[in-house]
């Protein structure tokens, strides 16, 4: 639902086959477009068309030029791969500080290594001997225990540390391809230390400048090019030698205002020909836009063959194809719909090919918990409506380059269409908060950074919205409110770090939670506020509450959920607390919370990337992904989970147990609805009786599962019927079970008077 953390989630460091990931009660859910948010590729020394991507959410193969992709491997994340040039089966990865091979083509990878750089060190690049599989290299940095350059002799069975030049680390690393023993090393574009030797790395001497992203030439073996960095952070120089790398001398420039080279490729069989790619074009305070170059003069000249969007991350990796050089792949960062590119003419022009690949990170899940719900993945919002698998993408809140860090995603129950966004963005350096409005279901949007009214530098910790325009926000400099148009103002600023919870009906009654008074409640908005915290422990030091809830439909009724995993639930507006229950951390921390307002459960997301939740119907584990956020549409009876890197998942309540959700029975009784859900008035149940004098039941229970009332019970005539109920009972919500013979299923009903 919400979520206000904010960090680098490391991932899981166990490799397994994609298709034995568990799951099965999870469906993943179609999203309207594809991603590839990559770290790496390798090409198959044989096939041609076949290349790996190395991508946030695990490693997926084509065999077609990335027409189409299959994913292999769904973690961990491998920001390192490299295919064996002579054995089409062996690949190694890393992650972090491990290594990973593979000896079946990616079908299969085994954890082979952990290099002792730890605790901050990490692979920077692999490389494989030129005439042999069984010897590779891999280069790590920063400086710390055993950084530098390490090597294998059986494949990667067992590493060896052969040094460092300088013990600063190492992230480029070429390997002569006729003389082996030449290597050339660099840690990176400004950073000092560039290296040869001509011993495979026993000794090394000192280059003249500092020069990165070496590529010998194949045709030319002596021929190596590379870039040197001329005036800080404003531009590259590319450079040529030779002579094996022994010297460099510059060549012609890169086109742009701020090219930033980091790697080349050269072309296979013509020395004139290289690609070079990188970052390009500054773009405000952010990442540049990725930019690819491509020479067919030996350097002398430079064409601009690619380029971005701002904010787009930058290019990662070039490889041509092993069997037909007319064919270039191309790896870049991304959280936009890109991630691989693929050209049919040397690198001229490109064509992004990521269908299949559902590299999504799912930042925030919301919705109005009845059929509508919307997702975040990093600026761009998506919508559905009815069905968790029609999904239509309402394209990115921001025009600008702002991460969106803090965050709170508000969909009043009562309006569907009406969507709050509000937290914090950062650009670089700079920081501000934000807060954005819509009131056509994302179509467009209003708002943006600074909003009026708050101060500058604010930090939002919570927000909340009702279905009229009134709009909360909680800030480290106290609570603001503004109805429609006008700028927020400041209500209470005594409310700092706090969690919010707005009556449905109400716009200026507020529920307070994690303030001094543990949980209070405000009848004018804020400004005035009356404890309401009798049977909850007080907060302070490492104990907070993370959410609060309140029912749309009951609004007596209330849920704190606090730090440690305690859940504290109230019947009478806060009046008193009971603890419900305790749900396990397991010494890990909360990223994310929703609540099940029908049932009454909650569900936790750790910051390990597991789920937590006790409610009867869902089975937490077995998720193909780590979960990063959360969200129960309680009257479709569907969770929604999204993960760091592997898209959208969701999964029926009752699925875990093959029964219906909520009268644990078989789901057999045809064409049985209640129309209209939600209401105010009545609700009217239709059913279909196939045979005649079938005995039929019908009944209402209440969420505790106590019968309210017995609507029919005798046998009918095969045909429609139909029965209405609901006009006198209170708020809340209901279970009815319909009985035709031995066969029944139930629909939940929800009065909101």
């Amino acid at each position: 639902m919400r979520s206000f953390r904010f960090a680098v989630l490391s991932l899981s460091l166990v490799v397994v086959p994609a298709t034995e990931a568990p799951g099965t009660l999870w469906n993943q859910t179609e999203l309207p477009f594809f991603n590839a948010n990559a770290r790496d590729l390798a090409v198959s020394p044989t096939e041609s068309g076949r290349v790996f991507l190395a991508t946030t959410g695990g490693v997926y193969r084509t065999v077609d030029a990335g027409l189409t992709w299959a994913l292999i491997v769904d973690s961990p994340t491998l920001d390192v791969l490299e295919a064996s040039p002579h054995d089409a089966n062996l690949m190694l990865g890393a992650s972090g500080a491990s290594l990973y091979r593979t000896t079946n083509g990616g079908a299969g990878w085994e954890q082979v290594a952990v290099l002792d750089i730890l605790p901050h060190g990490s692979i920077e690049v692999l490389a494989f001997h030129p005439s042999s599989s069984a010897v590779a290299f891999a280069g790590t940095s920063p400086p710390g225990a055993e950084t530098g350059l390490h090597r294998t002799t059986d494949a990667g069975d067992t590493w060896s540390f052969l040094g460092s030049p300088d013990g600063s680390g190492m992230n480029y690393l070429a390997i002569h391809p006729a003389s082996p023993n030449i290597m050339l090393v660099a840690r990176g574009p400004f950073e000092s230390g560039s290296f040869r030797s001509t011993d495979g790395g026993f000794t090394w001497t000192s280059l003249a400048d500092n020069y990165h992203g070496f590529a010998f030439s194949e045709p030319d073996p002596n021929r190596v090019y590379a870039f040197l960095g001329e005036g800080g952070w404003f531009g590259i120089q590319p450079q040529r030698s030779s002579d094996g790398g022994a010297t460099f001398t510059p060549v012609g420039d890169l086109p742009g205002d701020f090219p930033l080279a980091l790697h080349a490729v050269t072309h296979p069989t013509d020395p004139d020909g290289a690609l070079a790619g990188g970052e390009g074009d500054f773009c405000g305070f952010g990442p540049g836009r990725g930019q690819a170059w491509r020479t067919t003069d030996g350097g002398a000249s430079w064409s601009d063959v690619l380029a971005t969007e701002c904010d787009e991350g930058d290019i990662r990796t070039l490889a041509y194809d092993a069997g037909d050089p007319t064919h270039v792949y191309l790896a870049e960062s991304s959280y936009g719909g890109t991630g691989f590119r693929h050209s049919s003419d040397g690198g001229a022009t490109w064509s992004v090919r990521v269908d299949g690949i559902r590299n999504h990170w799912v930042h925030q899940i919301g919705g109005d918990h009845l059929s509508t719900n919307y997702v975040r993945l990093t600026r761009r919002i998506l919508r559905s409506s009815g069905s968790v698998g029609t999904w239509t993408d309402r394209g990115e809140v921001f025009d600008v380059i702002f991460f969106l860090q803090r965050t709170a995603l508000e969909v009043p129950f009562s309006n569907a269409n009406r969507v709050f966004l509000a937290g914090d963005a950062v650009d670089g350096d700079v920081q501000a908060s934000f807060a954005l409005e819509s009131s056509d279901g994302g179509t467009s949007w209003s708002g943006g950074v600074d909003p009026e009214g708050l101060p500058e530098w604010a930090r939002v910790y919570d927000a909340a919205t009702d279905w009229m325009g009134v709009d909360y926000m909680a800030t480290n400099s106290g609570l603001f409110v503004a109805t429609g148009e006008l700028p927020y103002a400041l209500t209470n600023p005594s409310f700092t770090d706090v969690r919010l919870a707005l009556h449905p009906a109400n716009s200026l009654e507020i529920f307070i939670a994690n303030g001094p008074h543990t949980v209070e409640r405000s009848v004018d908005a804020g400004a005035s506020s009356v404890p309401r915290n009798s049977g909850l422990p007080p907060v302070g030091g490492d104990l907070s509450i993370e959410e609060l809830f309140i029912s749309p439909v009951s609004p007596n009724l209330l849920v704190t959920v606090y730090s440690d995993g305690r859940v504290y639930e109230t019947v009478d507006a806060a009046l008193s607390w009971t603890l419900q229950e305790s749900l396990d951390l397991e010494g890990s921390s909360i990223v994310d919370v929703s609540w099940d307002f029908s049932t009454r459960d909650v569900f936790l997301v750790r910051f390990d990337g597991q789920l937590v939740t006790s409610h009867p119907d869902y089975a937490a584990g077995g998720l193909p992904g780590r979960a990063v956020s959360v969200h129960c549409s309680s009257l479709q009876d569907v969770l929604l989970v999204g993960t760091s890197a592997a898209g959208l998942f969701h999964q029926v309540a009752g699925a875990a147990v093959g029964i219906d959700s909520e009268s644990g029975g078989p789901v057999s009784v045809p064409d049985f609805t209640a129309t209209p859900v939600p209401t105010s008035s009545g609700v009217t149940f239709r059913f279909r009786v196939p045979a005649p004098g079938a005995g039929v039941s019908l009944s209402v229970f209440d969420v505790r599962g106590r019968l309210v009332t017995v609507l029919l019970d005798r046998r009918l005539d095969a045909g429609s019927h139909q029965v209405s109920w609901g006009g006198a009972n209170p708020s809340g919500v209901y279970f009815a079970r319909l009985r035709i013979g031995d066969d029944w299923t139930s629909r939940k009903v929800i009065l909101a008077r």
